[in-house]
């Protein structure tokens, strides 16, 4: 008997006859029906004891605990056809991504959605979906917005209901929710949405149920329902603060705040993104702090403070560059820009909507991308810029045309 047929029945082929399994088992002298059975009980209750093992270690993954649960992993040598394979590799990508290596956790992720087709191996849980939903957060991560769309498709594809680990479909489709809403595609979210909130009591993890909050929160006050888009916030924040989830309630708080300053309660709107700020003076959460100093920005822009306004967003821009988080960075550009625009320093403001415009053309953010060039063509036109103008609105055109942008949902100030 050759190698290749050896390895083959090893692996678990399915073009090796069945003949030729037998007499290898003969040759190991595993043909006793009872040595058999003995092996085959050792074997399942090494997978189990692996199992607990592997679930422990994602427990310290999920609990901001990956630097313990490393060396764990590392100490893990199995074969690439092991039936566990696929979730040892998931963990590699998933201690990875919370050391920010994205392109390390894509790796794994993607290594162990292959093993699994090489070797015909068919999971007891959903731990494809999971890598797949994994590598779309790698890529929001990295500001791809359209591979993140098609990742968390392919998750939902190939979601299995009869397979454990059903909690991934909630986290996918809260996901799926988020990049639709960072994409203005609002029309297509507003039924996954419905269908997904009204899954809230079936969501165990208390971090997705808190993503789905604050979606349908920012989706309310697209709709210009803010009463409704307080209640859910307000609800939301309750729940994160019993949780002790300190970063979705900052970001809930955000949410909040805006909605207060579209009804011009600017105190009470004031009062939520100073919060943010108390409440994180070590900038241990700087996507949050940057979003609260933006808004803040705005506030004294709407209220001609200028000096107010261009110090606290140029410390935004500063740690939207610190952060590499290109969608916040853009905003605070544009509301730089705009509080230069206001002031009618248009040549000031001009390099701020052309920053935000190159990110926001080169990752993809096509909405964003949008305001930036209104802002821009109004600038160079007040610059007597014509021909520069008559370039971008030729830009602005073909944008809309091909695109169908609709109306990005950020705040840069009252209507």
């Amino acid at each position: 008997m050759g190698y290749g047929t050896i390895s083959n029945i090893e692996r678990g082929a399915e073009n090796v006859d069945e003949q030729k399994v037998f007499r290898y088992l003969k040759k190991l002298g595993l043909d006793d029906e009872r040595k058999l059975t003995k092996l085959v009980r050792q074997v399942e209750e090494d997978i189990d004891n692996l199992t607990f093992q592997l679930q422990q270690i994602e427990s310290m993954i999920d609990n901001n605990k990956s630097t313990i649960a490393y060396p764990l992993l590392k100490n893990i040598t199995i074969e690439s056809f092991h039936p566990l394979a696929p979730f040892l590799n998931y963990l590699q990508g998933r201690y990875y991504y919370a050391k920010k290596d994205f392109k390390k956790a894509e790796k794994y992720y993607k290594l162990a959605i292959r093993l699994c087709n090489r070797y015909k191996l068919n999971p007891k849980d959903n731990i494809v979906s999971a890598c797949h939903n994994e590598l779309s957060i790698c890529s929001y991560a990295q500001n791809n917005l359209t591979k993140a769309e098609e990742d968390v498709e392919k998750g939902l594809s190939v979601y299995d209901e009869n397979k454990e680990r059903k909690d991934i479909k909630h986290s996918l489709m809260t996901n799926k929710i988020l990049y639709l809403i960072r994409s203005s595609q609002y029309f297509e979210v507003a039924p996954i949405l419905e269908e997904t909130w009204g899954l809230i009591p079936q969501i165990d993890s208390v971090h997705v149920r808190l993503n789905l909050y604050k979606s349908r929160a920012v989706f309310l006050r697209k709709m210009k329902k803010y009463e409704e888009a307080i209640d859910v916030c307000k609800e939301g924040i309750d729940i994160a603060r019993r949780n002790r989830s300190e970063n979705r309630q900052l970001g809930l708080i955000t949410v909040l705040g805006s909605v207060f300053f579209l009804q011009k309660r600017y105190e009470k709107a004031k009062q939520r993104f100073q919060s943010v700020l108390d409440y994180d003076p070590e900038g241990k959460f700087p996507r949050r702090k940057l979003e609260a100093i933006t808004f803040l920005s705005i506030i004294h822009l709407h209220q001609k403070n200028w000096s107010e306004a261009e110090n606290q967003i140029k410390e935004a821009i500063e740690i939207g560059r610190n952060t590499t988080d290109v969608y916040r960075l853009t905003k605070a550009l544009i509301v730089c820009g705009n509080i230069y625009s206001s002031q009618h320093q248009y040549e000031k403001a001009a390099p701020f909507y052309q920053e935000a415009e190159f990110l926001t053309e080169k990752n993809g953010y096509k909405e964003r991308q949008h305001t930036a060039l209104l802002q821009l063509a109004y600038c160079f036109g007040k610059m007597n810029k014509e021909n520069d103008r008559n370039i971008l609105m030729n830009k602005l055109v073909d944008l809309q045309r091909n695109l169908n942008v609709q109306s990005e949902d950020e705040i840069y100030g009252i209507d």
